[in-house]
C-alpha cells in the first residue's frame, strides 16, 4: 500500500501548462492549481524504475494515446511524496471491491474507463493499458506535494537531470 513516504512519479507532457508553470515558478491561477499541487494518473516510483527512457515511459505508461504529445526524445516527470495518499484509489474496480457489497454493480466498472469520465488509455483496473508492462496506476486528486519534490528531465539515453526542486515555501528552484 502507498504511504505518505512512498515516492511517487507523474509523467508530464512536454507542452503541459503544469510543466511550464514549474519551470517558470509561476501559475496564472494559484488558487485552482498551486505550484505544489498535483493530480491525475501517477505511479509508485518503485513500479516504474525500469522505465528509464522517454520511449520506455511512453510504452510502460501507455502514453501513446491519440492526441498525446509525449515525446520519445525527452520526458519530464515529477517525483514526490504527498500526505494525501489516503485518497489515492488504483481504479474503480478496486474501490468497488473494497466497499460493502463488493461485487454488486461491478459490471458497470469494466476496463477502458467505463463508468468514469476518462477514456483510453485509462483502464479502470488499477493498471496502465501498456501491452508490454504490468504497471500499477493510481489516481490522485487535488493533492499537495511535499517539499523536496523534483522535476526531472529524462533524455533518450536514460540520463536524468533534476531541473527544479520544490521548497518548503512552495516555490520551484533550480538545484
Amino acid at each position: 500500500p502507498l504511504t505518505p513516504t512512498t515516492p511517487l512519479q507523474k509523467a508530464l507532457p512536454p507542452q503541459s501548462p503544469q510543466l511550464t508553470n514549474i519551470l517558470n515558478n509561476v501559475t496564472p491561477d494559484a488558487d485552482s492549481y498551486p505550484l505544489n499541487g498535483v493530480g491525475g494518473s501517477i505511479a509508485a516510483l518503485e513500479d516504474v524504475l525500469d522505465l528509464k527512457t522517454p520511449g520506455g515511459l511512453i510504452d510502460g505508461l501507455a502514453l501513446n494515446y491519440p492526441g498525446s504529445n509525449h515525446s520519445p526524445l525527452e520526458a519530464f516527470v515529477l517525483r514526490f511524496t504527498t500526505p494525501d495518499v489516503g485518497r489515492i484509489p488504483n481504479g474503480p474496480l478496486t474501490n468497488q471491491l473494497l466497499t460493502p457489497g463488493g461485487l454488486d454493480g461491478i459490471e458497470g466498472l469494466l476496463p477502458w474507463g467505463s463508468g468514469t469520465p476518462w477514456t483510453y488509455p485509462f483502464t479502470g483496473t488499477g493498471f496502465t493499458a501498456s501491452p508490454t508492462h504490468i504497471t500499477p496506476e493510481y489516481i490522485l486528486r487535488e493533492a499537495t506535494m511535499d517539499a523536496g519534490a523534483q522535476l526531472v528531465k529524462i533524455a533518450t539515453d536514460g540520463t536524468e537531470t533534476i531541473l527544479r526542486t520544490l521548497t518548503e515555501a512552495g516555490d520551484w528552484v533550480t538545484p
